[in-house]
């Protein structure tokens, strides 16, 4: 219960009593009490369950995936991010088929053993890239990451799965947006360069050398 100090701070204390003193018909006279502060007790119990609200609003949301795993590949646990990202259920992660080793493609794998060797090393693993395989059998880019947890004893710990597809899409335009731009200039009469904002050259399209008979190299150092 709470008690009111003389200072006014309010106080958390745990009372026990016991009776000692009874009259004939069995009515407590007195009682013994012990009284305990449990003030900073239950301060520390009010952070850890203010930190695990904060962990559940993370691990709850939709900005990224978390699972728990274990290095023999088993993922213990995953948010609904994750189980959206790879095309599983809960129902078929609670029934064991979900296995983090058979969702990475093999030429993946070699990454997966140096993260594992960072986590035995330092604890956490540098986020990196790589793929799994959906329930679809089609593949999505990812990042991924993640640090041991005691609990495991070195085992296993917690991963973090971040959704690159936006990236690598944005990517891909920018190579197809070069590669469009590239055989325009190549194919045009006309001689094409481009140029940086103090005038360096940075490209010549091939009727250009064929006008002057110089290469790239010779050509840039001369400014437009």
């Amino acid at each position: 219960k709470r008690y009111i100090r003389k200072d006014g701070q309010i106080v958390w204390a745990k009372l026990e009593a016991t009776i000692c003193l009874r009259d004939s018909s069995g009515k407590p006279l007195e009682a013994i009490a012990c009284i305990a502060d449990i003030t900073q007790e239950k301060k520390t119990l009010e952070e850890i369950t203010k930190s695990e609200a904060r962990f559940r609003g993370i691990y709850q949301s939709s900005m990224f995936g978390m699972i728990f795993w274990n290095v023999r590949g088993e993922i213990l646990d995953a948010n609904d991010e994750f189980l959206k990202l790879v095309g599983y259920t809960r129902d078929e992660l609670k029934a064991g088929l979900i296995d983090w080793r058979k969702l990475t493609p093999e030429e993946y794998a070699p990454f997966d053993v140096r993260c594992l060797d960072e986590f035995a090393a330092h604890g956490k693993c540098t986020p990196y890239e790589k793929e799994y395989f959906k329930k679809d059998g089609s593949r999505i880019p990812l990042v991924v990451g993640g640090e041991m947890l005691s609990e495991f004893s070195g085992l296993g710990g917690v991963g973090f799965i971040l959704d690159n597809s936006s990236r690598k899409k944005t990517e891909m335009a920018l190579l197809m947006s070069e590669t469009h731009f590239r055989t325009l200039a190549e194919t045009i009469p006309q001689i094409v360069w481009t140029a940086d904002a103090a005038g360096k050259q940075d490209y010549f399209n091939q009727r250009w050398s064929d006008f002057s008979g110089m290469s790239l190299d010779q050509t840039t150092h001369l400014g437009w």
